[in-house]
């Protein structure tokens, strides 16, 4: 349930500094009238409640501004993860791939469905190889999607697992 953007609040009247002096001298037992007054911040805003309320904690959330935005559409395709000019936006990598899902540039639909040669690939490669073979490079997929994609078609690594019982 978000705020009012039309109802006004103290800080509309005073400063964070002031408000710091308000709460003090609320706290200190003032009357919240006089306080009020002394401040000049309408009434109906400054209550008792408003000495025990702790400041909010500003938002890491930045809006996109238009530059960043460009800078991402210009480069999101072309560089990767480890690019040093991502620094430029100060931003986490997540952030910036968010962006550039919301903006059309992530994996299409198309390139996330597994084609049949990648399948059979799979079917050849995934029992016999761990995460660290750089086979798997072929696919251009990550390590979780493939191991995902294992798991769902039931392929299994051999010599993995516990070893069975002999009784």
């Amino acid at each position: 349930m978000g705020r009012n953007k039309n109802r006004p609040r103290v800080l509309d009247y005073v400063s964070e500094w002031e408000l710091d002096e308000i709460r003090h001298e609320l706290t200190a037992g003032e009357e919240p009238e006089f306080v009020a007054f002394r401040h000049g911040v309408p009434r109906e805003l400054v209550t008792r409640a408003l000495a025990y309320k702790e400041p909010k904690q500003r938002s890491k959330f930045r809006r996109w501004d238009p530059e960043s935005t460009k800078f991402v559409c210009d480069n999101y395709q072309i560089h990767g993860k480890d690019w040093e000019g991502w620094a430029k936006l100060d931003r986490s990598w997540k952030a910036i791939q968010a962006r550039a899902c919301l903006m059309g540039f992530g994996k299409s639909q198309e390139d996330a469905l597994w084609k049949q040669w990648e399948i059979d690939f799979l079917r050849e490669n995934y029992p016999d190889h761990n995460k660290d073979w750089e086979g798997w490079q072929q696919l251009d997929r990550s390590w979780y999607a493939i191991a995902n994609k294992a798991h769902s078609m039931k392929i299994t690594m051999r010599g993995r697992g516990r070893p069975r019982k002999v009784v």
